[in-house]
């Protein structure tokens, strides 16, 4: 099995962020359906879905869905559907297999590193994330306009324009 990086779910409600409520919510059902409770938050990179699948899981949690569709903001009880549930969801059901690849969260606590050793030739994905206050840490900010511009090219042309 490859390594990949665990990030584990704070049992207490008190110690998340909102954010982290609907991957919890999710683990809890998955919990109660399944038997198993999954600590593993899935890495800000691409993932395909399965559309039977997601439609199965949207007819079996259609409350939920429809709760977290209504909530104006982020709350307690939402539900993770495409960046937690899903994937914990098909692999219980077993409508899917696990894979694994290199890929890293950039964050404006380890761009540094990442931009000096040039770890985004290294792997086939990698998310330059904003949170946290990160929008007001000017150095970061200026690494993801250079670095972005500097890597996609069609940024420069489509700023020009």
């Amino acid at each position: 099995m490859a390594q990949y990086h665990i990030y584990k779910i704070f049992a207490k409600v008190e110690l998340q962020k909102k954010r982290q409520h609907a991957a919890v919510n999710g683990a809890k059902s998955i919990l109660a359906n399944y038997g198993v409770y999954p600590t593993q938050l899935h890495r800000h990179a691409p993932y395909s879905f399965k559309r039977a699948v997601f439609e199965q899981m949207c007819q079996e949690y259609q409350q939920e869905l429809l709760d977290t569709r209504r909530a104006r903001f982020r709350s307690e009880t939402d539900l993770s559907f495409a960046s937690f549930l899903y994937h914990h969801y098909a692999l219980n059901k077993q409508l899917c297999i696990e894979r694994n690849d290199e890929a890293m969260i950039v964050r404006n606590t380890n761009f540094g590193r990442f931009e000096k050793k040039k770890m985004f030739l290294k792997m086939n994905s990698f998310c330059v994330n904003d949170g946290d206050g990160s929008a007001l840490d000017e150095k970061f900010v200026q690494f993801k306009k250079n670095f972005l511009m500097r890597l996609f090219l069609f940024l420069k042309a489509e700023v020009k324009s």
